[in-house]
């Protein structure tokens, strides 16, 4: 969290909210500007000595304002295009400079979303042709403006509301709401990347079931994952309080923030509505049957993970942890060596992700009043010993180690880096040939075109 932030929302918040009226200046406390990044301080330093106009803008104001880091940062300049290409030209990803012409209240108008509609100037106040300074006091994300028209302009705006709606935990205004449900139909003409994108940050932000529940209740994700709608209706059997969609959100919640393992709780049993097959009665109890829906389920996943745009690596490890995530059963009569074939036989690269998808899943399963406890079950952390121990062994005798392959791609050190060396792992087991720092490194661009090229 940026200390600055929390001093400015005193400074502001302070205020009485009557003051705070759309369009007005904010004044802000000034030396917020020594807790910008290096590379943005330095360019809109660079701009603002050249005579250019240049304001923070977008995530940054808002992230400064709530006490929140961001993660990415703006500036909006009416710099001419050569200098503009400059500053993009030395700009890191994470950081973009976007130039206008005209007025800038009329640039930030054109953005919509009102929290995304804020810019600071160089002397500490705040333009917000919008009110989203007010929208912030409120905890909503709204639209302003001819809303439908808007979204059917530039479709993923809808997705951007319903993840900041969820990377805060705001709720999404009511007339917003509806003009998302009407243009709805229009997500399908927004670029595949963008929708990916915006995915993925719900996904692996901190409130995912909320914001996959607003695409359900928006109708977006009925155009983008229709197969999914299945589950809301699907009951279980009588021992379980929560329908197939309620379990699905739950075990999301549940799961470890990281996209694969997102991806995975999200689809880990979509196969169920296909797979009902029987429900046996006994009284009041009630029993449904689902075989195969594990596999119906991976079947499932890899088309829709292909239609959305998702790389071969991450559509097939996700496939492997759905049609395998029935397979760690923990029942107290296994020993070690039936843990050890099982391990072997589902494959040691995936295991661990897989005793964090069970983990979740389980959870997810239990009782609402027995709901609190998270602690797991120590057959899955004897699952997950052994398959550590087993791909230790691999991952040693590879001819490309973590760090060369942090260097050659880019990837940063931690479960991606590990993902790629266990499946380089097994695919040297399977053949040593390619076990040679070419082999590897072609083996990488084969299940993650771009990732080997230096």
């Amino acid at each position: 969290m940026l200390d600055i932030g929390l001093d400015i929302g005193r400074a502001i918040f302070s205020q009485p909210a009557g003051a705070l009226t759309m369009g007005r200046r904010l004044a802000l406390p000034l030396f917020f500007r020594s807790k910008l990044p290096p590379p943005v301080r330095s360019t809109w330093e660079h701009l603002q000595e050249n005579g250019h106009g240049a304001w923070l803008a977008g995530e940054g104001v808002r992230g400064l304002l709530l006490g929140r880091r961001p993660q990415e940062w703006e500036i909006v300049t009416g710099a001419p295009s050569g200098e503009l290409e400059r500053a993009r030209g030395t700009a890191p990803s994470w950081f973009k400079v976007t130039g206008f012409e005209g007025d800038l209240e009329a640039e930030l108008s054109s953005r919509v979303i009102t929290v995304e509609a804020m810019a600071l100037d160089p002397s500490g106040k705040i333009i917000d042709p919008l009110g989203g300074y007010q929208d912030l006091l409120w905890q909503r994300i709204r639209g302003a403006g001819d809303q439908g028209r808007a979204f059917r302009d530039l479709p993923i705006r809808m997705m951007q509301v319903v993840r900041l709606s969820a990377q805060l935990r705001y709720a999404i205004d009511p007339e917003t709401f509806r003009a998302i449900r009407q243009a709805s139909g229009e997500i399908k003409c927004a670029p595949a990347g963008d929708v990916r994108r915006e995915l993925n940050e719900i996904l692996t932000c901190d409130w995912p079931a909320q914001g996959v529940e607003d695409l359900r209740q928006t109708g977006l994700l009925s155009q983008l994952i229709p197969e999914l709608i299945d589950g809301v209706e699907c009951h279980q059997n009588s021992t379980k309080e929560y329908t197939v969609w309620e379990h699905t959100l739950l075990t999301l919640h549940l799961s470890v923030p990281e996209l694969i393992l997102r991806l995975a709780a999200l689809l880990h049993d979509i196969g169920k509505p296909r797979c009902l097959q029987a429900i046996h009665e006994n009284g009041s109890e009630y029993e449904m049957i689902y075989p195969g829906h594990a596999e119906e389920g991976a079947r499932m996943a890899g088309k829709i993970l292909s239609r959305l745009g998702y790389d071969r690596n991450t559509v097939k490890w996700v496939q492997g942890l759905v049609s395998n995530h029935t397979q760690l059963v923990t029942d107290p009569m296994l020993d070690t060596p039936d843990i050890k074939a099982l391990v072997l036989r589902v494959g040691p690269s995936i295991v661990p992700d897989l005793v964090m998808l069970r983990h979740a899943d389980q959870m997810a399963g239990r009782p609402r009043r027995s709901f609190g406890g998270q602690r797991m079950d120590p057959l899955l952390r004897d699952f997950m010993s052994i398959a550590q121990a087993a791909l230790k062994k691999k991952v040693t005798a590879l001819a490309l180690s973590g760090k060369e392959i942090n260097q050659l791609t880019g990837l940063r050190p931690g479960p991606e880096i590990g993902r790629v060396l266990y499946q380089l792992a097994v695919d040297a087991g399977d053949d040593p040939d390619i076990n040679t720092r070419e082999g590897l490194l072609a083996r990488i661009r084969e299940f993650a075109p771009g990732l080997g090229d230096t």
